[in-house]
C-alpha cells in the first residue's frame, strides 16, 4: 500500500496524474502563449544611451518574470493577480519607452487578448481544481479583462477625438 501511495504521489507531482479534470497541458507550450507573454526580449544596442539601455533591460526583466509567473500559475503555484500585475508592469515599462498612441493601442490590444485567454484558463482551472484560490482567480480574470477592454476603448476614443 505504501508503494502505491509513493507512486501516485510521484505521478501527481510530475503532472501525469491528477485528481479531477486535468488542466490543458498544451498551455505550457510557448507557441500557444498569448503574444504578451511570448514576446521576444528587446535587443539592447551599443548605440543606446544609458536611459534606453535601462528601459530595455527593465522590459526584458519584466518579460522574464511574466513568463515564470505565468507558467507557475498554470501549474497551480501562484496567483493570477501576481501574473496580471506583472503584465501591467510590462505594459507600463513599454509605454515609458515612448510609444506613439497607435503603438500604445496595439500594446493594450495585446493585453486584452492576454486577459481573454487567462479568463478562459482561469475558468478551466477553477473547474479542474475547485480551490478557493482558483475561484478568486476566476473572478479577478473577469475584472482584468474588463479593465483591458476599458483601456482599449479609451485609447480608441482618444485617437478618434484627435
Amino acid at each position: 500500500m505504501r508503494t502505491i501511495l509513493v507512486c501516485l504521489s510521484f505521478l501527481w507531482l510530475c503532472g501525469e496524474f491528477s485528481f479531477g479534470q486535468k488542466v490543458d497541458r498544451e498551455w505550457l507550450n510557448e507557441e500557444t502563449w498569448p503574444a504578451i507573454v511570448h514576446n521576444v526580449p528587446i535587443e539592447i544596442a551599443e548605440s543606446d544611451d544609458p536611459i534606453q539601455k535601462l528601459q530595455k533591460e527593465r522590459v526584458n526583466a519584466c518579460l522574464d518574470e511574466l513568463r515564470a509567473r505565468y507558467i507557475y500559475w498554470l501549474q497551480g503555484q501562484g496567483t493570477l493577480v501576481s501574473v496580471c500585475e506583472n503584465a501591467n508592469r510590462l505594459i507600463a515599462s513599454r509605454v515609458d519607452m515612448g510609444l506613439t498612441p497607435d503603438e500604445e493601442l496595439e500594446l493594450q490590444k495585446g493585453r486584452l487578448a492576454f486577459a481573454k485567454r487567462v479568463m478562459q484558463q482561469a475558468d478551466a482551472i477553477r473547474t479542474a481544481r475547485g480551490t478557493t484560490a482558483s475561484h478568486i482567480d476566476e473572478k479577478y480574470a473577469r475584472y482584468y479583462r474588463l479593465d483591458a477592454e476599458l483601456a482599449v476603448a479609451q485609447l480608441q476614443k482618444n485617437l478618434t477625438d484627435q
